[in-house]
């Protein structure tokens, strides 16, 4: 498993998460005229979901479960090996919904929605990261 690429997605996701804590106004209405400012929090909610995508995906493929037939196929084969909690895998794919509905259809997006759940769930990347961070310690015990 490549650790290091691991561990720089999730330091990106730190920082953008912390970017997005930053820029984050106290009111949705506030979060409504942002402007661009509230686009670059929303492509920083993209990429941080994406990025924890791609680390369970290289911990998928480092388990040789198999080739995926597609994103599900990784979160159902990770929760079928018990590798993660399945409260923590549940957490993420609910992120890929979000984060598809930010990539294709940008139109749609419910500002209040997502000011909620910014708001009031940032931190189950910080459960999930600490999660990873608790596979990655196990995984290296385990290969010395």
């Amino acid at each position: 498993m490549n650790k290091k690429i691991i561990i720089q997605k999730l330091k990106e996701i730190e920082d953008n998460l912390a970017l997005v804590e930053e820029s984050l106004p106290a009111e949705v209405e506030e979060f409504k005229a942002l402007g661009l400012l509230k686009d670059g929090i929303y492509k920083r909610l993209e990429f941080s979901i994406q990025n924890l995508i791609d680390i369970f995906s290289i911990i998928y493929s480092s388990l040789n479960l198999g080739v995926p037939k597609d994103l599900d196929s990784i979160f159902s084969g990770l929760r079928e090996k018990k590798v993660f909690p399945a409260n923590i895998l549940s957490l993420v794919e609910d992120m890929k919904g979000l984060r598809n509905i930010l990539i294709h259809r940008y139109a749609e997006i419910d500002d209040d929605l997502v000011f909620e759940l910014l708001a009031e769930r940032l931190d189950d990347f910080k459960r999930i990261m600490g999660i990873i961070e608790d596979y990655l310690e196990k995984y290296t015990e385990g290969h010395k």
